[in-house]
């Protein structure tokens, strides 16, 4: 069982590994990084998206809550 996020995302990424989006690119916080989350759920996939650069602020995960 994971201890923290990061061994979590490992171990997730490791065994789902389709059930996982990591955005690398810089996304502003206000709209872009729910424009993203937004898409995935219009084409009915609920992956876990990390955004590991928002702007001015640190990593986020959302996990959509049909996912």
């Amino acid at each position: 069982m994971p201890k923290d996020l990061r061994s979590y995302l490992d171990e997730l990424l490791e065994k789902r590994p389709k059930d996982v989006v990591v955005v690398d690119r810089e996304v502003d916080p206000r709209y872009e990084a729910c424009a993203i989350v937004e898409k995935f759920e219009r084409e009915n996939k609920f992956p876990l998206v990390f955004f590991k650069n928002i702007k001015g602020s640190m990593p986020a995960a959302h996990r959509s809550p049909r996912g």
